[in-house]
């Protein structure tokens, strides 16, 4: 209180103020404009925003690979993430590669395999059936229509299972009643006692929207495993 310092065209004042008297100072010592402060901050400056960049820029593989990860667990194998570089990044990222093409590789065995089972168990089914018409006695002729067509099912629960599994399966979700779902299910056993040994008491009118074929496929696993164990 009762001094200032004032700068005024690029001169230094000091101005003292008192109950008595009043008094201006002026500094006449030659001052040299320091500069090279402004150029370290420029330099410090563009060096933190080149490493900025530098990291951005090596950590892009990264955000890469992690898109990729992404894919994968979503189903989608048909993915390249190999890289040409010699970093670690690029060490994880041809690691990954590898075992991304391997799984496709195993799933690719394990789909040919099934469809292959599937297929040649068709044949025999078939010509099952064509000689279980042949049969003269009526009621060993449906007991073996009822097995053949049984085992027909079974192949394609198999089918819509492995369709499933390898995410290859579209979902065709409908409203259904519990009572049509149910009687889906029950056609589905093939069972010849089935009236003595199922009952449906369904009272509710409760709709819900499903793919009727595989939770029938549900269901129908349930009522077997029950009625066997």
């Amino acid at each position: 209180r009762g001094f200032e310092t004032i700068v005024y065209q690029k001169q230094f004042y000091i101005h003292i103020l008192t109950p008595r008297f009043r008094i201006l100072f002026q500094d006449f010592t030659p001052y040299k404009s320091i500069t090279y402060g402004y150029f370290i901050f420029l330099l410090i400056f563009l060096l933190l925003s080149g490493i900025y960049v530098w990291l951005i820029k090596s950590l892009k593989p990264l955000q890469d690979l992690k898109n990729q990860i992404a894919q994968f667990a979503q189903g989608d194998l048909n993915i390249n993430c190999s890289s040409a570089k010699k970093d670690e990044i690029a060490d994880v990222a041809n690691e990954f590669d590898n075992a991304v093409k391997e799984i496709k590789l195993l799933l690719g065995s394990r789909q040919l395999f099934l469809r292959t089972v599937m297929h040649e168990l068709k044949t025999p089914i078939a010509k099952g059936r064509i000689v279980s018409e042949l049969i003269n006695d009526e009621k060993q002729k449906n007991r073996m229509s009822v097995i053949f067509e049984k085992l027909d099912y079974l192949i394609n629960d198999f089918a819509k299972i492995e369709q499933v599994v390898s995410k290859k399966y579209n979902l065709n979700k409908q409203s259904y009643s519990l009572l049509e779902i149910m009687e889906n299910t029950v056609n589905m056993l093939l069972m010849d006692d089935i009236d003595e040994r199922i009952q449906l008491d369904i009272k509710s009118d409760l709709k819900i929207e499903v793919d009727v074929v595989l939770m029938s496929m549900v269901f129908k696993n349930l009522i077997d495993n029950a009625l066997k164990y």
